[in-house]
């Protein structure tokens, strides 16, 4: 891509380009702490040198001109440092605002794509096999996480390795009150936890009474009950249908992003609190209503499936709900399950380089 032309207004400069793609306006402030001079930024720990104190706010670009292949633009700054930008930075900087939305995506999150209970055949699944040996389809796999906040993973070994060799390659598994996998093992007369029991289980996110509950979460099925029943279900608590409930925030089973879009469901009715003291006298009826509603709405939208032995379901925590049929469970046989949690700040950095890997 080739500059034609650059210029300065008041604060700012402004690059044409020979392509008729619309003018780039940058604030000056912003090109001069950019700056990838050696004096400004270690190319090799990838960190900025130049640090807020010695960056002038109110600096103006007083010298500006096109290198001679119109590859790059040279500007003098009001403080007497130099820059160096190259065109192909200036245009992935552009700050016109369908880029910075399609940089914040990028960089941070993935467009969502939320789901009812037509997704239940369209669910992506992977070969667990060629998710670990093809960096191609691990990326596939983990930006379809990401956009639907639900995947399957077939074929996976039935022994207790592959979760932890799984998070291994991308990051690694957050720890868990049972240690860094979770194991779920469900026999006659298994009271531990409801977890345990053959019950049903009400649509849920897990530990929401934590100030961070986990972000990801993965079951893998070892062994599955000959009975009847112990089908999954899962439900997109981000469902447009759950907007009305943004007021709920406060509370908070519902959280908003600084856009007001969900960024976040917790939800668990098993393990809410048994004392409401911090809600307000007449704030009670409304928000047990609420609740209600909410609770008829993700199971109106929700998938549900049986999961085989090999399978695996990676889904979003903070996203997704998910519970189960009950079922009925014989002397000798067994459910087991196992699972884990990562962070999403791992996974996303782990895709940042998985991308630049593959495309540049």
């Amino acid at each position: 891509m080739e500059i034609t032309h650059v210029y300065s207004e008041k604060g700012y400069v402004v690059v044409s380009w020979k392509d008729n793609q619309p003018d780039d306006k940058y604030p000056c402030v912003y090109l001069r702490d950019c700056c990838h001079c050696s004096q400004c930024y270690n190319t090799d720990t990838v960190q900025r040198l130049l640090l807020l104190e010695d960056l002038d706010v109110e600096v103006e670009a007083v010298k500006l001109e096109v290198d001679n292949e119109g590859k790059g633009v040279i500007i003098e700054w009001s403080d007497g440092h130099h820059s160096n930008f190259k065109s192909g930075w200036l245009r992935e900087s552009s700050l016109k605002p369908d880029e910075i939305r399609k940089k914040q995506l990028s960089y941070y999150t993935g467009e969502k794509v939320t789901w009812n209970n037509d997704f239940q055949s369209s669910i992506p699944t992977f070969n667990f096999e060629e998710v670990m040996m093809d960096d191609h389809t691990m990326l596939e796999w983990l930006l379809n996480l990401d956009k639907f906040g639900l995947t399957i993973l077939a074929n996976v070994p039935c022994n207790d390795q592959q979760l932890p060799m799984l998070a291994a390659k991308m990051a690694y598994l957050r720890r868990n009150p049972y240690g860094e996998t979770f194991t779920l093992i469900t026999q006659p007369y298994q009271t531990a936890n409801l977890s345990y029991s053959p019950g049903r289980l009400g649509l849920h996110t897990d530990q929401p009474s934590l100030e961070r509950p986990p972000n990801i979460q993965f079951l893998q099925c070892l062994k599955q009950a000959k009975t009847t029943g112990g089908e999954n279900q899962l439900s997109d608590g981000t469902q447009r249908t759950v907007g009305k409930f943004h007021s709920a925030y406060r509370h908070p089973i519902i959280s908003l992003d600084l856009h007001c879009n969900i960024k976040a469901v917790n939800f668990s009715n098993t393990m809410r609190f048994m004392h409401m003291c911090t809600v307000p006298l007449e704030t009670h009826k409304p928000l047990y209503g609420a609740m209600k509603l909410f609770n008829d709405l993700i199971y109106q939208n929700m998938v549900e499936f049986k999961m085989r032995e090999g399978d695996m379901i990676a889904f979003d925590n903070n996203r997704v709900l998910h519970g189960r049929v009950a079922y009925e469970i014989n002397e000798g046989d067994e459910r087991h399950l196992e699972g884990g949690y990562m962070e999403w700040d791992d996974i996303r950095s782990y895709m940042r380089v998985l991308n630049e890997k593959l495309h540049g």
